[in-house]
């Protein structure tokens, strides 16, 4: 935990870490660009699970709709049938 933690912290000395070409201050403007990355990667993890194990298709589709419940794009909880 004391070496993570560490790690972090040397990443706050990193030229251009506070730039807001590279990230944006506003947290809120944070977060979703966070959020739009973790759904981009989640689109691919989809893809793969279907072509290689498709009993895990449930990982990504479960992160994929936390994220756009967050969006109150979808309801919070997924509808079980």
């Amino acid at each position: 935990m004391d070496l993570a933690r560490r790690s972090w912290r040397s990443l706050d000395r990193l030229p251009g870490r506070h730039d807001p070409a590279l990230w944006p201050a506003d947290a809120i403007a944070a977060q979703n660009l966070l959020d739009f990355f973790l759904l981009e990667k989640a689109f691919y993890e989809m893809e793969y699970e279907l072509m290689n194990r498709p009993a895990w298709l449930r990982v990504p589709l479960d992160g994929t709709w936390r994220i756009l419940a967050r969006h109150n794009v979808v309801p919070p909880e997924p509808v079980q049938s």
